[in-house]
């Protein structure tokens, strides 16, 4: 289910797995995690999964608000039989699913991890079936944004033209090393050339390093594009160019 607005009050309900924007929330990999490792689909993330539920981020400063530092204690969704935990090219521990109250009610809980002291750096998680590495994940501690990178969510099928096609645009924040940077409320405004519009306003402010905005397809894609700046940071994205398809052609 998607976040979604009410109606009846300003404020959004807030408890889908995936934001209003279409982005994961980290229950949306929580209810990954639960599908067998052997359920495999084309049509749906499917098959071994694990996710470190951590930004493993020390302390940023998010418009003037100090944001906290990521707890030592590391969750981990994953439907493998055991997950090891790296951190920095050395192992924490090589761990079960965790046994709780609630751990009897779900096919695969979730696998937890005590780093002991936080040092900034990459966590990487492996999981393990029947003794067989099946899945990886890493996240790595973000330094300050140098970077804006836009992308379409195209879901499979890119813009089309002539048809009426609408579709989320993402900016999104990097550090120099390639890292996303998940910082809070940074306003992102957005511009367009050529046969697109930017429906309703064309700022946002970003949700875990992420600001999003629709986008309405006109009649033609030549010449088509959008650029993303934070005046906040001083960053400004490259261009991106949407590539042209016509009706005919879907």
């Amino acid at each position: 289910m998607f976040d979604y607005n009410r109606g009846y009050s300003p404020d959004l309900e807030s408890s889908g797995i995936m934001s209003i924007h279409r982005l994961p929330k980290y229950s949306y990999y929580f209810f990954q995690s639960q599908r067998d490792a052997n359920e495999q689909s084309p049509l749906f993330d499917s098959g071994p999964m694990v996710f470190i539920a951590s930004e493993w981020a020390d302390s940023l400063l998010t418009r003037s608000q100090l944001k906290e530092q990521s707890s030592n204690q590391v969750r981990v969704f994953s439907n493998a039989d055991e997950v090891e935990l790296w951190l920095n090219g050395e192992i924490i521990s090589r761990n079960k699913p965790s046994q709780d109250k609630f751990s009897t009610h779900i096919a695969h809980p979730s696998f937890e991890f005590d780093v002991k002291t936080f040092t900034p750096g990459q966590l990487k998680a492996k999981a393990f079936i029947n003794g067989e590495l099946v899945a990886e994940h890493h996240v790595t501690s973000p330094q300050n944004p140098t970077t804006i990178k836009l992308t379409i969510d195209e879901s499979g099928k890119a813009p089309t033209a002539g048809v009426n096609d609408v579709l989320f645009a993402y900016a999104e924040l990097f550090d120099a090393k390639g890292n996303s940077v998940p910082h809070n409320d940074v306003k992102i405004e957005f511009t367009g050339q050529g046969d697109i519009e930017i429906l309703q306003t064309r700022s946002a402010l970003t949700e875990q390093g992420k600001a999003a905005v629709l986008i309405r397809i006109g009649q033609s894609l030549t010449g088509a594009s959008l650029k993303a700046v934070a005046p906040e940071l001083n960053l400004q994205s490259e261009v991106l160019g949407l590539s042209p398809q016509s009706a005919d052609e879907s």
